[in-house]
């Protein structure tokens, strides 16, 4: 499945829709939400430092959401309990 990745004004990057493609729907690991896996997603991410250790107090943090994320609610939920276990205060995040 290729993924359509929009920025920019009228800029566009597809990635994957080969048949080895990595980007695709892949099922959710057993017994994990779209909360629970973004959160430990930004806990832990691959070849980079955990979200914790690239913030300083008082940051604020922006979300942006593309239209059509999956699971979307959860997502940002998990994303805002990473934040905030990080120590971003809730009034410092916005979406």
């Amino acid at each position: 499945m290729a993924t359509k990745l929009h920025y920019g004004v009228n800029r566009q990057l597809t990635i994957g829709g080969g048949a080895d493609d990595p980007v695709g729907d892949a099922p959710p690991a057993a017994g994990g939400t779209a909360s629970s896996l973004a959160e430990a997603a930004l806990a832990n991410p691959l070849s980079y430092p955990p979200l914790a250790s690239c913030l300083a107090p008082g940051d604020t943090v922006t979300l942006a959401v593309a239209p059509g994320v999956p699971c979307v609610g959860g997502v940002v939920d998990g994303a805002i309990a990473a934040l905030t276990a990080a120590g971003v205060e809730p009034p410092r995040i916005t979406v």
